[in-house]
């Protein structure tokens, strides 16, 4: 049910960056400083930002490059069909929809698991290293949708207008 979502972002990034559109570019360099930072941390006073920073170089190391970040983001603005008037939106609320996203971003194969939308939208422990926790959930989305979010929108909009056609 998701994976269509992330196919037309994917379509739409590659085609932006090929067109050499500069907001897309600036995005994949944004991520791409991103990678870098987590790479050699300057910080070690917040958990969050560590969590944060694992998360995204075990998702890089795992082959993930900028570009499919950025289309994992917008994807997860694509399926956002709580204001379209469609019945049963995949997201609950607000919270539950930035969860998800930070989910899609941070977690290697998010696509692969079938009920990963379904998963408790409560603070809960740790199971293990490859689980995150919700406040790295909730710094991940600050993050991104303060520096990509409206892009993620228009992004997306986009998608949908061209899907119409």
């Amino acid at each position: 049910m998701w994976r269509p979502f992330f196919q037309q972002a994917e379509k739409f990034v590659t085609q932006h960056l090929v067109d050499d559109h500069a907001a897309i570019s600036a995005a994949v360099r944004w991520i791409t400083n991103e990678i870098k930072a987590a790479e050699s941390p300057t910080r070690f006073d917040d958990p969050a930002l560590l969590d944060y920073w694992s998360a995204l170089l075990r998702v890089h190391r795992s082959g993930i490059e900028a570009t499919e970040l950025l289309a994992r983001w917008v994807s997860g603005e694509l399926a956002d069909d709580r204001f379209t008037g469609e019945p049963g939106p995949r997201y609950a609320s607000d919270t539950h929809a930035a969860h998800q996203r930070a989910r899609l971003l941070l977690y290697v194969k998010p696509l692969n698991r079938p009920a990963w939308a379904k998963c408790q939208v409560e603070p809960q422990a740790s199971r293990g290293r490859t689980r995150l926790l919700w406040r790295t959930r909730a710094f991940a989305f600050e993050r991104w949708n303060s520096a990509l979010g409206l892009l993620a929108v228009k992004a997306a909009d986009a998608i949908r207008q061209q899907h119409q056609q």
